[in-house]
């Protein structure tokens, strides 16, 4: 490997030389080869200023060492076109030396065209012991026509929940990049063994402890001509992608609070309400027939419902979309003796909570004694844990995960957030 022959020790030695934590971002462009890559680093500066970030857009000359990376909070390498080649292995060198000192970084890799770009990004995580890493080699098809790529989010990552819960991202073109190999990192959407996006945390690195990596293989993904917004098929513009919101996540991932990169700017709300809640709250919104009692006729809004923003019915709906109900439909659903459509009531109030905000996806929970195994579960945890106990669809089982989604919404599971120094 090409940075293998540097001395590790003496990298390890260099990142002693400047803090991170400067400056608060800097983001690296290239010119003159891709409208997606301008804009994509363009947009990234606007949403970390807008968000109160200082942020720096730099496009480097040819053969600039970037020897002050190591001096920022995050770096975002928005540039999938350029791969580290010989003689310039100073900018890779610095890229390990930033991380080996706490820095934070999002690479933007490419599909299997780009293959010296991802390749690149795999030396630089593989010097600091993050891999093995390898990527999907499926030649790309002949006349490749571009299209819109959905891959499903790891629900019980943290870049999933963050400050919005995603349950997609939408990569767009004639493909995007997959990891198959992802050495300690995590898979961020897609599947452990097939992921377009995965993330290195704090301790995953092990030449790099205090750092994070996040890598994207996708410019369009984070483009504002693309998916960053909406789909570009069957219609440009018009059905809406998470994709900004992943985004926003990534930004507080890798950059913590404005000002204060060791400080979670995403404050979780642990504050669910109850089935029967938002049972009535369906009612009132005529989402479920309200029977004989109610004459046909439903209850209508009640002022304990205000607050409720008004994606909140179309985002829990895509989640329960899997298993072929609405989330109202879910919780009126019976009989309350089934065990599996009590344990689908259950979840559909988690994403009800969820949507609406009252509930964020990272609040710590307890499980015992239904979950043992697993330590610091959180809200998304349980989402998955209930999942899995629904596909597995034993009667055990769906008690389990009727008795996981009761105790989340009930608050018995639910532990005190710890407060942010």
């Amino acid at each position: 490997m090409r940075l293998r022959a540097l001395c590790l020790s003496a990298v390890l030695l260099l990142s002693a030389a400047a803090p991170a934590g400067a400056e608060d971002a800097l983001v690296l462009t290239m010119t003159g080869f891709s409208a997606d890559t301008e804009l994509a680093a363009e947009e990234i500066v606007a949403m970390l200023e807008a968000a109160g970030y200082t942020a720096e857009l730099r496009e480097p000359a040819p053969m600039d060492p970037l020897a002050d990376i190591d001096t920022f909070s995050c770096v975002f390498d928005v540039r999938p076109e350029l791969a580290f080649l010989p003689p310039d292995w100073f900018q890779p060198l610095s890229f390990v030396t930033a991380l080996a000192n706490g820095t934070n970084v999002l690479f933007v890799g490419e599909h299997l065209a780009f293959a010296q770009r991802n390749e690149s990004i795999r030396e630089v995580l593989e010097f600091l012991d993050a891999g093995p890493l390898a990527f999907d080699d499926t030649p790309l098809p002949p006349l490749s026509l571009p299209g819109d790529w959905v891959q499903p989010t790891n629900p019980s990552h943290e870049l999933a929940s963050g400050c919005h819960p995603i349950t997609e991202l939408v990569y767009d073109g004639i493909d995007h990049g997959r990891f198959v190999e992802l050495g300690t990192g995590t898979w961020v959407s897609g599947a452990p063994d097939l992921a377009g996006t995965v993330a290195w945390d704090h301790g995953d690195i092990p030449f790099a402890l205090d750092a994070r990596a996040l890598v994207i293989l996708d410019i369009n993904a984070v483009s504002p001509i693309s998916t960053l917004d909406f789909f570009t098929l069957p219609v440009p513009g018009v059905e809406p992608t998470q994709n900004r919101p992943f985004l926003e996540n990534a930004i507080a991932w890798l950059c913590g609070s404005p000002g204060a990169p060791d400080v979670n700017p995403c404050v979780q709300v642990c504050e669910p309400r109850n089935h029967g809640f938002w049972h009535r709250w369906c009612l009132g919104q005529d989402a479920i027939d309200p029977g004989r009692f109610g004459l046909g006729l439903g209850p209508g809004p009640s002022p304990q419902h205000e607050e409720i923003p008004g994606d909140t019915m179309a985002k829990a709906d895509a989640a329960m979309a899997p298993h072929g109900l609405t989330a109202c439909e879910a919780l009126d659903a019976g009989p309350f003796a089934d065990e599996r459509l009590a344990a689908l009531r259950e979840l559909a109030t988690i994403h009800l909570n969820v949507s609406a905000g009252w509930l964020s996806l990272g609040c710590p929970v307890e499980l015992h004694p239904v979950v043992d195994d697993e330590a610091d579960l959180t809200v998304g945890d349980a989402i998955r844990l209930m999942e899995e106990r629904l596909a597995e669809d034993t009667r055990r089982a769906l008690r389990e995960a009727r008795w996981i989604g009761e105790h989340v919404v009930n608050r018995e599971a639910l532990l005190p957030v710890e407060a942010e120094e």
